[in-house]
């Protein structure tokens, strides 16, 4: 069986990280709908059920407060080892997710529309 292995990242949803990661918040305290993080539960589960991945762990921080932070299927299926929400992963590249979040920032100040012509900003 190929094994797959499914990091969510990290959302940072505002500005400015602290050092303190030991700061939890409920989601509606920080005006996150629990409908929509419910939402990731179902796509991760789904996704294990479906053998796609083995498992994941996910954590979203808004105003430098965690309002999500899980841990879903087995980071060792064979040896049913379940994962932890403070797991360790190696990333071997996170140029795309890096680049892809800098440019849907700049998407959401307006500074490009997603119709515009790639000669526009890059002439040759």
């Amino acid at each position: 069986m190929k094994r797959l292995f499914f990091v969510l990242i990290i959302i940072f949803l505002a500005s400015g990280c602290s050092q303190n990661n030991s700061i939890f918040d409920l989601p509606k305290n920080q005006g996150v709908s629990s409908d929509r993080l419910d939402r990731i539960d179902s796509y991760i589960n789904k996704a294990i059920k479906e053998n796609h991945i083995p498992g994941a762990v996910a954590l979203i921080r808004r105003n430098n407060k965690i309002i999500y932070n899980k841990a879903f299927g087995y980071s060792d299926v064979e040896n049913k080892i379940m994962y932890l929400t403070d797991d360790i992963f190696r990333i071997g590249s996170m140029t795309k997710a890096v680049t892809s979040l800098a440019v849907l920032m700049l998407w959401e100040e307006g500074k490009f529309n997603l119709d515009d012509p790639i000669e526009k900003y890059i002439p040759d």
